[in-house]
């Protein structure tokens, strides 16, 4: 009878756990119905053991006492190393194990000051100057890919270790620069396009800590012209002299405007409109913050809303340029000179947002989410006379629910990573083409009628971008696996460069350069 009452609970607990996951439309939600129901069994399985064996109830509670120091002295074995992957579950490492961004060299010996060499990377070679490329779409044009990695395969140019952070790389000609953490450190880090060597690096004595995500850097620097300009997690943005690394000016971002930093740390990355760069507040307004890009004197700000994980952008909708931004409980539209609010729609919701909205046609934005949020599309009025719009949602749907990542458009249709699996919808009504392909909380970037994606565990992938079903191009294994690849790749023409928290690697990729012929560039 013990046994079976035993095995009854188990299936009670087992039941009620599969309900949870079932009911949960999300990876997070599933994880934590696992994980409660898991416990709840645990638990229960042993105070009726416990109860029902032989034995003193003083026996019986020196038997719990016991149980539970043992429980609690085993768990010092082992230390707890961030989620697993982007479904939220908790990975665990031995206690003694390296911990990872620790120990790695400081740069310190770096000689800052004296610019590199000029140098123009050979064949297909493009800038890609900051997140998600020039526009921030992660579209992009002038060259096309060959999908045939086995008889072209991509040549691997260098690999290197990284620090900590989730930022991508910005290249202009000879320099790649990302942010990572090294110890105590938060860095800008240059590294040369050619081989990989660091240049320079630039150093602020902070570190943003954050148990689900991971510590160091979110956002990905911008290169204009020949500045970089780069936003800390603690809200620390920097102005660098490209080819030297030297610092030009420093903003405390969120001290400054008296607001506290977002729990998972700032990962906008810089906004450059004319002789402005703009970054997003914190928890409380301003929400976008602007300062003369060549001193670094603040000009404006504005907005009132909480700041969320997106990046803004700036963009033509319903023929006016407005400053696009995917707040924590909104998503705004804001004149560029001033920061004022042009059109709102509320997005209420307390988990993060940091997909990139998208504009489609002339008057059209796509917003997409995960944690229950899904995806919407929205129409902008024209602007009456003070210069205001509104706002419709035309459709809402659960179809696409990115996490980290962001869609790409081709065509009448989006792409891109819903809850681990690639999906393609209709712009039209939202509505599912098909979802195949595990690859996982990656990130993807659009070229021609081609998806580059970053898959979780590190493999790079080709889809072809058509609503007729997922196909699966090509396949390489690109970074290791025992760690998240969260990072957006960059590739700059045909030049790739894919980075997690713990190493980069540059590929040259095989291109068209006709329908006819196939280049595949040799070192």
């Amino acid at each position: 009878m013990r046994i079976v009452t035993i095995l009854c609970l188990l299936v009670i607990s087992i039941i009620a756990t599969g309900i949870g996951w079932l009911h949960a439309t999300e990876h997070f939600a599933s994880t934590v119905a696992t994980a409660i129901g898991a416990v709840i069994a645990l638990a229960v399985i042993a105070l009726w053991m416990v109860c029902q064996f032989g034995g003193s109830a003083k026996s019986k509670i020196v038997t719990v006492i016991a149980g539970a120091l043992a429980i609690g002295g085993s768990t010092q074995l082992f230390r707890y190393n961030g989620s697993f992957d982007g479904s939220s579950l908790p990975q665990f490492t031995w206690r003694w194990a390296p911990v990872k961004g620790e120990g790695l060299d400081d740069l310190s010996n770096l000689q800052s000051g004296a610019p590199a060499d000029q140098w123009t990377p050979p064949g297909i070679y493009q800038d890609f100057p900051g997140y998600l490329g020039a526009d921030r779409t992660g579209s992009l044009t002038g060259f096309t890919l060959e999908t045939d990695w086995e008889k072209y395969p991509p040549q691997e140019l260098w690999r290197i270790e990284m620090g900590l952070g989730w930022s991508g790389f910005a290249v202009k000609g000879r320099y790649a620069v990302t942010q990572e953490q090294r110890d105590a450190l938060e860095m800008v880090t240059c590294y040369d396009f050619e081989n990989g060597k660091p240049l320079w690096a630039h150093r602020n004595e902070t570190r943003f800590s954050e148990g689900m995500g991971g510590d160091g850097p979110r956002a990905t620097p911008q290169i204009d012209g020949d500045r970089v300009y780069a936003f800390g997690a603690t809200g620390i943005l920097d102005c660098l002299e490209l080819a030297t690394g030297n610092l030009l000016w420093s903003r405390q971002v969120l001290v400054e405007n008296s607001t506290a930093n977002p729990m998972y740390g700032k990962s906008g990355s810089p906004l450059i409109v004319g002789d402005q760069v703009i970054v997003t507040g914190g928890e409380s307004g301003p929400l976008l913050i602007a300062y003369h890009k060549m001193t670094g004197e603040p000009l404006w700000k504005n907005g009132t809303d909480a700041a969320g994980f997106s990046t803004p952008v700036l963009a033509t909708v319903s023929g006016v340029k407005v400053i696009v931004s995917v707040n924590a409980k909104s998503v705004t539209g804001h004149d560029p000179k001033s920061g004022e609010e042009r059109w709102r729609w509320p997005w209420p919701g307390t988990m993060p947002k940091p997909a990139q909205p998208q504009i489609i046609g002339d008057d059209r934005v796509l917003v997409t989410a995960s944690y229950g949020l899904g995806s919407h599309l929205l129409k902008i009025g024209a602007p009456d006379p003070d210069g205001k719009s509104t706002v419709e949602e035309i459709w809402e749907s659960s179809r696409m629910k990115t996490k980290f990542s962001s869609a790409c458009i081709f065509g009448d249709y989006a792409y891109g990573l819903d809850e681990g699996q690639f999906a393609c919808i209709n712009l039209e009504n939202g509505d599912r083409e098909w979802k195949d392909g595990r690859y996982g909380f990656g990130q993807n970037l659009l070229i021609g009628d081609v998806l580059l994606v970053q898959a979780e565990r590190g493999q790079v992938v080709l889809l072809r971008a058509t609503p007729d079903g997922h196909q699966e191009l090509a396949k390489m294994d690109a970074l290791r696996s025992d760690t998240k690849s969260w990072n957006t790749p960059t590739l700059a023409g045909s030049y790739l460069i894919v980075r997690n928290d713990v190493e980069a690697v540059c590929f040259r990729l095989p291109v068209k350069i006709s329908d006819e012929t196939t280049v595949r560039i040799q070192p």
